[in-house]
């Protein structure tokens, strides 16, 4: 069995005269729908494109697959483990694993400080990720790296628990239409007002 998790992202630095209100407003807008190309489940079988194929994929001990798609720059990831007894780490996230398949997700702040920026978090539990229920996660800080001009960081991830996939297939290629906010059952939103 593998766990399939879906996290569609948006994720920007920007820089200080451009982080107004009106980018923040116009920022957390989602399309209504999402063209998804990293690959989905059909029934218990988890379809991935060729482009995407890792030879970590194909083994059958792969505990989770992360299926990333950065909704701004059009780009995919596919990130995949091996031991379901350990967290699960995609950046800043930590995603560990429930015997109930809830999968509690973690800020891991401590070691991502310099790139999630100002104010100071704890690390902490965000949320339960469980079928059918998916997340929305906004965060943002700001960042002032030396003599350069401070610059903010807007982030929001959609993330989607897919099910558990007995057959891994590689297509040529693999799309379907994936809804997005609207599918949103559960909003953490740990933005902080900044200058």
């Amino acid at each position: 069995m593998t766990h399939v998790i879906r996290i569609l992202k948006k994720d920007l630095f920007i820089e200080k005269p451009l982080y107004t209100p009106e980018f923040r407003k116009e920022f957390s807008v989602w399309p209504k729908s999402y063209h998804a190309t990293g690959g989905f489940m059909e029934g218990k079988t988890l379809l991935l494109p060729q482009k995407h194929q890792q030879s970590a994929i194909a083994e059958k001990e792969t505990s989770c697959i992360l299926i990333i798609e950065d909704i701004l720059k059009k780009e995919v990831e596919i990130l995949a483990f091996k031991r379901p007894n350990t967290p699960w780490h995609y950046q800043f996230l930590s995603i560990h694993y429930a015997s109930n398949l809830a999968f509690p997700i973690y800020l891991n702040y401590t070691k991502n400080d310099a790139f999630l920026g100002a104010p100071t978090r704890h690390d902490h539990k965000i949320g339960e990720l469980k079928l059918e229920t998916p997340l929305l996660y906004k965060l943002n800080g700001k960042i002032d790296w030396g003599r350069r001009q401070r610059r903010f960081r807007e982030i929001e991830l959609l993330i989607s628990y897919l099910g558990e996939a007995d057959a891994i297939e590689i297509r040529q290629t693999v799309t379907t239409d994936t809804l997005t906010t609207n599918q949103a059952t559960r909003l953490v939103d740990e933005r902080k007002i900044l200058s």
